[in-house]
């Protein structure tokens, strides 16, 4: 049996405007780990880890001259009335730096 963090993230793919939902549904958390409000906000690219329980999503956001990834968690199945949860967040980021696990 493999460990959760054991498992791999998948390839990188274009973020599409469920992820773009996704990421406005944790803004707020987001916005509380950073500089303040994001008038810039856009999802660019998703890798997904599938679990048990739900997904793991790792996201690169454009905040204008910057890029932040995200790690979120989505639970399924009987935790589905929970939100999404900002589990990881990295600043700094450039526009071509890999997507990679935190």
């Amino acid at each position: 049996v493999k460990k959760m963090e054991n498992m791999q993230f998948g390839t990188l793919g274009p973020a599409n405007a469920d992820i773009q939902n996704l990421i406005d549904q944790v803004q707020g958390q987001v916005e509380n780990q950073t500089l303040g409000q994001l008038n810039i906000y856009n999802a660019v690219s998703v890798r997904k880890q599938t679990l048990a329980g739900g997904t793991n999503w790792l996201v690169k956001v454009n905040v204008g001259n910057d890029f932040i990834h995200l790690m979120i968690n989505q639970m399924e199945g009987a935790q589905v009335n929970q939100p999404p949860a900002l589990t990881g967040l990295q600043q700094g980021h450039l526009a071509d730096d890999p997507l990679a696990p935190f």
